[in-house]
């Protein structure tokens, strides 16, 4: 939870989607015995519930496969409130800033768990974007 909020200092409102990386990458759903990856569990499941976040996001830098007790807790606690996950994300290390505008467009079918969207991330743009220092 630290680590969540050094990366947050205070920025994440409810309704943000956040997209989570480290500096550590490998093949998800591949064994891997050098995996270093962060594994979301049910401490920053209650972090990010807590923030009431509208969609939670991810790539090859972080883990759920690796602990399946505690991805399947992160799910049990963050789908009933209605969080979006956009799991296996490509492309997250091209991203110049830490806040931009994200569209995706999961399929709008009742009882859907899962499907594959496209996602775009526009930077730059006024609102959504990091302020200058």
């Amino acid at each position: 939870m630290a680590d969540l909020e050094r990366a947050d200092r205070g920025r994440i409102r409810s309704g943000d989607v956040v997209l989570l990386t480290s500096p550590y990458h490998s093949e998800p759903f591949i064994p891997n015995a050098n995996d270093q990856r962060p594994n979301l569990g049910e401490e920053a499941a209650k972090w990010l519930a807590a923030k009431r976040i509208k969609a939670l996001g991810w790539g090859d830098a972080i883990a759920i496969e690796n602990d399946i007790d505690a991805g399947k807790i992160l799910h049990e606690i963050l789908m009933p409130q209605n969080v979006t996950f956009i799991e296996v994300m490509q492309n997250i290390d091209q991203l110049r800033d830490d806040i931009f505008l994200i569209v995706f467009t999961p399929l709008p079918i009742a009882g859907l768990d899962s499907c594959p969207v496209r996602v775009v991330a526009i930077e730059g743009i006024p609102g959504f974007r990091t302020e200058e220092k």
